[in-house]
């Protein structure tokens, strides 16, 4: 987790003062930035821990799940700031907002494991952040 807040999410979600840039641009880099493939494609260390281990190891994943939290807090702290400055709709829920955003990073990972590649990943990052930031 560490080396995520580092190379992901510090200068990401943590450094970019615009909110909507900021989760525009964890999505990026995590995503379409991403230059080794193999990696992409074998998905998120927090979400296959959860899927594959949740009923065997479920200490293991319960620390996987706290993980994810933790991301979903901060991506609700920025959709509240960007909520604030007006850039997503007084009538959409944050909370709802992050929730969605989870499952659009747990959808792209998905998607990388099927061997999708940048062109296929784009839009969809696009069509899901349009939905959050109109």
């Amino acid at each position: 987790m560490t080396m995520l807040r580092t190379e992901l999410f510090g200068p990401t979600l943590v450094s970019i003062a615009d909110p909507q840039q900021a989760i525009s641009s964890f999505f990026h880099k995590a995503f379409l930035e991403q230059q080794d493939e193999e990696r992409l494609a074998n998905g998120c260390l927090f979400l296959n821990a959860i899927s594959a281990l949740n009923k065997t190891e479920p200490e293991l994943a319960d620390r996987a799940i706290d993980s994810v939290r933790w991301i979903r807090e901060l991506m609700l702290s920025r959709l509240v700031e960007a909520q604030q400055l007006g850039q997503i709709s007084t009538d959409k829920n944050p909370a709802e907002l992050a929730d969605y955003l989870i499952a659009l990073l747990s959808g792209l990972r998905a998607l990388c494991k099927t061997g999708a590649d940048g062109t296929t990943l784009q839009p969809v990052i696009a069509t899901g952040l349009s939905t959050v930031f109109s």
